[in-house]
């Protein structure tokens, strides 16, 4: 019975913090485009050209990013968070400290992290110049 109840609570000081462990943040997102040299851009804010990677801070990033170039139409793309895999190993093995340092960290959650390929669209030519008016002559 002393055993059994050991092991159960070295189990449960194991998975403290699982996703915090095992997949802590920040996440790290590859960014490319057609367009050698285009502004990237992090929640509005430009963080450097394509190609790069985008760290996205869990607790501050919205996941939002842009990338545009002159001449050529943005492209926006919102990264979404979701619930970490190792977060549910806490529920399951009733880590409730884990679920706690999980929570405090930010890191229950993390971004899609997958690479994001661009190809930026040329913007429409701007419409012609109006003729100049024709001056009649009476």
């Amino acid at each position: 019975m002393k055993v059994r109840m050991l092991a159960v609570l070295a189990g449960m000081v194991a998975s403290a913090g699982c996703a915090t462990i095992m997949a802590g943040g920040p996440d790290h997102v590859s960014v490319s485009a057609n367009v050698p040299g285009a502004t990237v851009s992090l929640d509005g804010q430009v963080v450097g050209q394509a190609p790069m990677t985008v760290t996205l801070d869990r607790e501050k990033s919205n996941g939002l990013i842009r990338i545009d170039a002159p001449g050529y139409n943005p492209v926006v793309i919102q990264r979404t968070k979701h619930i970490q895999g190792w977060f549910w190993a806490n529920i399951c093995l009733g880590g409730v400290v884990g679920i706690v340092v999980d929570l405090v960290t930010g890191d229950i959650k993390s971004f899609d992290d997958a690479a994001v390929n661009v190809a930026l669209v040329p913007a429409a030519a701007p419409p012609p110049a109006p003729p100049p008016p024709v001056a009649m002559v009476p």
